[in-house]
């Protein structure tokens, strides 16, 4: 049973490096990205804030395969998110603070 295991394993490993080979001039070693921003009109209601919320939508993905390596929405866009991050992580001089490595 050995013996047949490892012949159906070496003839598919034949197979496979067949098909790599037959396929490698065609492989790409670039990326051919494809990004979109859009705005979405979103009718969120409370009952103090009757107006439609905006939403900023921003996507990058690889055209070949569909890989989204980024996918981000704003909820407001009044507020960065870089700023956001400097005052609550960063003193003055820009060094770390009110961080911690005890997670609870």
């Amino acid at each position: 049973m050995e013996g047949v295991l490892l012949a159906y394993e070496q003839e598919m490993l034949r197979r496979w490096g067949e098909e790599q080979e037959r396929l490698a001039p065609f492989r790409r070693q670039d990326h051919r990205l494809s990004h979109d921003d859009m705005v979405l009109t979103v009718n969120w209601e409370t009952a103090l804030n009757r107006k439609s919320t905006l939403l900023n939508c921003s996507v990058t993905a690889d055209a070949d395969s569909g890989f989204v390596y980024r996918l981000d929405v704003d909820f407001d866009p009044r507020i960065a998110p870089l700023d956001t991050f400097r005052n609550a992580y960063l003193d003055e001089s820009g060094a770390p603070a009110n961080l911690t490595t005890t997670y609870t």
